[in-house]
């Protein structure tokens, strides 16, 4: 590889990592809710049990610290995930008028093989896709993104199958 090839890749992966990240106000919500408790939990709880297995010896046969030092870890590290997905957040706007699907529509398809009518909300990719949402990063989310109400949508599944839906309707 070259260094004009290698500048370039790195360019790419920065940008990709740059990019917006689509979130519902809804979601932005619950993600700075998490982000303030594991905050809480990291300052007050598990540096009380830091402090509290410390007395009990700093070496390697501290079991308790070990744990406790990974599970240390394990939130320093969603924190600074959900920092990371927070600071490129793109709220949508969900009073949008339109009906192209977006992120906070709410979606009517009909499945056309069950002719089963369902009702989806579609929610960001790092946002937690509730009962009765999908998520853009999903199959489903995938194939709704962008269509209109009459469009049919292909939903890609498992062993080469697809699942055929329709847009009834959209709403923001």
């Amino acid at each position: 590889m070259t260094a004009t090839s290698d500048t370039s890749q790195l360019a790419h992966a920065g940008a990709a990592t740059a990019q917006a990240v689509p979130l519902t106000r809804e979601g932005e919500r619950a993600m700075r809710a998490e982000l303030e408790r594991l905050r809480h939990e990291l300052e007050t709880d598990v540096a009380a049990r830091l402090r509290e297995a410390r007395e009990y010896g700093s070496g390697s046969e501290n079991d308790d610290l070990q744990q406790i030092r990974e599970e240390e870890a394990i939130l320093t590290a969603r924190i600074a995930r959900l920092e990371e997905i927070l600071s490129r957040a793109r709220i949508v706007d969900e009073d949008v008028e339109g009906d192209v699907v977006t992120v906070g529509s709410r979606v009517r398809v009909r499945d056309a093989s069950s002719g089963e009518f369902t009702t989806l909300v579609l929610v960001g990719g790092h946002e937690p896709a509730a009962a009765g949402s999908v998520s853009i990063a999903s199959p489903v989310g995938k194939a709704l993104l962008g269509a209109t109400p009459g469009a049919t949508v292909s939903v890609p599944l498992p062993k080469g199958k697809t699942k055929t839906l329709e847009i009834l309707g959209v709403e923001a």
